[in-house]
């Protein structure tokens, strides 16, 4: 995927309409952009990832408020606002352009309703453009095939907490990312439902000539398989949710090793862990 030009619209940080062309040419190839705290960097790199996912880094503070806040002051009580995010890039030999959009309503200077954001990809054909797939779902699908969401946190990420790419998660990630890459993952899915159709035609195919006791025992064996799914897919959130909250651990210690007050506490929180026979998380670089 070659990166060739952004427009943001209303997005954080960027006021009205701004635009970046991205350095692609062979001799200059490298993009870099600059700026102090607060300026826009962390909304600049969540910018790609809404407008390609729909959704922002676990470090980006209140994702629910995409909207700038000058133009969000400027507007009166009921006015509509626009928050719009446009990707013009390459990939496979083809020219294309993924936009997300939301859309809403101020309904008091500090509140507002906001529709769900909708996606749209379009490819470039010589001068024209044509979209790719009817609604946004097969948009997605097909931003999914060329960059998997599993894959994306190795290419746009935070240099603040780039330790996260060596850590077990990211292995997983990388894991299944490159299965949906490589169409490992449909192989795996249809392997799986020929299984389950099989094992369930032959479950229906002794029920109907085995005797009472043969029932019973086919009856509990759909029951226990039914069970150990939910259990499997109820241990995959709570996995999921671990990994979030453990995140969340590091940012918090990183943050308090920036400040004084906090700073020599949470140097010796490890230690402390260990004497009281707490498993201590990861801890976060100085």
């Amino acid at each position: 995927m070659k990166l060739l030009r952004m427009k943001i619209t209303n997005f954080r940080q960027f006021y009205g309409t701004q635009e970046i062309e991205f350095a692609v040419s062979n001799e200059k190839n490298v993009t870099v952009v600059h700026g102090f705290n607060g300026s826009g960097k962390t909304a600049l790199l969540n910018a790609f990832v809404w407008c390609l996912y729909g959704e922002t880094t676990p470090d980006f503070e209140f994702p629910e408020r995409l909207e700038n806040e000058r133009m969000f002051a400027e507007l009166g009580v009921n006015e509509e606002f626009v928050v719009e995010v446009a990707l013009y890039f390459e990939a496979n030999d083809r020219r294309l352009l993924a936009a997300r959009k939301m859309t809403g309503r101020k309904t008091s200077d500090i509140q507002a309703t906001r529709a769900e954001p909708e996606l749209d990809l379009l490819e470039f054909t010589g001068p024209t453009a044509m979209r790719v797939a009817s609604n946004g779902k097969a948009c997605q699908e097909e931003i999914d095939m060329l960059l998997p969401r599993g894959l994306y946190r190795f290419f746009f990420f935070n240099g603040e907490r780039v330790e996260w790419l060596a850590s077990t998660e990211a292995y997983k990630e990388v894991e299944s990312g490159i299965k949906v890459l490589l169409d490992i993952l449909a192989y795996e899915r249809a392997v799986g439902h020929l299984r389950n159709g099989a094992a369930k035609a032959i479950s229906a195919r002794l029920m109907e000539h085995s005797d009472g006791r043969m029932r019973e025992l086919l009856t509990e064996e759909t029951r226990l398989s039914e069970k150990r799914a939910k259990r499997q897919d109820e241990s995959e959130i709570a996995r999921r949710n671990a990994a979030s909250l453990l995140d969340e651990i590091r940012l918090f210690e990183k943050q308090q090793l920036k400040i004084a007050e906090t700073a020599e506490m949470a140097k010796r929180r490890p230690q402390l862990c260990k004497t009281i026979l707490i498993k201590p998380p990861v801890p976060a670089p100085a």
